[in-house]
């Protein structure tokens, strides 16, 4: 089954709003935070596209980065992975928070921004969850934790002010 993008997009109020977007994969209707930094096209079509989602919660003092990669593979009903990352604020490197978003034009055929932040402790301080197709999963299940956690972006002045946001949020204006 292809993915259905549903276009429900509800707001959540905290101490910043964020919204919160739903899609269905295999059936199941996983709730994503945030906005979308946009959905890019894959280099060699596998996977198909990646669509990058990012939510600053100041409740609970977290980023959280959603990664949706569409693939092209006709032999499953289900051709789409999902990966969750979470970090709290006072994991983050505050000396690895750059100013300005990185620009890349050979990764995807999309030219896009990303912004990454990197873990303090490198055991284990980022919370992965994954949802990976064709193993037979319906749910976010724990995954290996990466170092850094990666949030993409189709326009320049979304990644900036992103940034901006988190630097003013940390208190490293």
């Amino acid at each position: 089954m292809r993915l259905l993008l549903i276009g429900c997009i509800c707001l959540f109020i905290h101490t910043s709003a964020f919204s919160q977007v739903s899609i269905v994969v295999n059936g199941i209707i996983f709730s994503i935070p945030g906005k979308t930094g946009g959905e890019l096209m894959g280099k060699t079509g596998n996977p198909a596209t990646i669509e990058g989602f990012y939510a600053i919660d100041t409740t609970q003092r977290t980023l959280t980065s959603t990664v949706v990669k569409r693939f092209e593979d006709f032999e499953t009903n289900d051709n789409v992975d999902v990966d969750q990352y979470t970090i709290h604020f006072e994991d983050i490197d505050l000396n690895e928070v750059f100013e300005i978003p990185i620009y890349d034009d050979g990764t995807f055929k999309t030219p896009h921004y990303y912004a990454d932040f990197m873990a303090n402790d490198l055991n284990e301080s980022i919370e992965h969850f994954a949802c990976i197709h064709g193993t037979g999963s319906e749910q976010l299940t724990l995954a290996e934790s990466p170092l850094w956690i990666r949030f993409y972006f189709l326009e320049e002045e979304e990644a900036t002010a992103f940034i901006q946001s988190i630097r003013t949020t940390l208190n490293l204006k």
